[in-house]
């Protein structure tokens, strides 16, 4: 699953990929992100504590959560860690690829306005 998300993304987005939370704690440490996407259930600890240590290191990261077992307390407890997006099973990589497009968007939007509002 890993490898065809990084295939369906790989034209528009540089992508890392981990497949336990431990992995992708180390991989963030050396490489910072604009936006993770994670499943809710993984080998070992789950999605859910990867967005607690998220928050707590990278609080800016958006964060996109990806299941087919949320429950609505476990959605409320992600909404509660301020998750950008939630994505039920099955889904397209196309689901992936606009939303990303779309909060990643904002970001540099935003980011633009700023700079040309220093250079004026």
């Amino acid at each position: 699953i890993r490898w065809s998300w990084r295939e369906g993304l790989k034209d528009r987005f540089h992508v890392l990929t981990a497949g336990t939370v431990d992995e992708a704690l180390a991989l963030l440490r050396t490489a910072p992100v604009d936006a993770v996407v994670t499943d809710l259930r993984m080998p070992g600890r789950d999605g859910i504590e990867l967005v607690e240590r998220l928050r707590s290191v990278s609080p800016a990261v958006k964060v996109f959560v990806i299941t087919a077992f949320g429950s609505d307390p476990v959605i409320d407890r992600l909404f509660a860690l301020d998750v950008e997006g939630f994505i039920r099973k099955p889904f397209e990589v196309q689901l992936i690829r606009d939303m990303l497009a779309t909060h990643l968007g904002e970001e540099i939007r935003d980011q633009r306005s700023k700079i040309q509002g220093r250079t004026a």
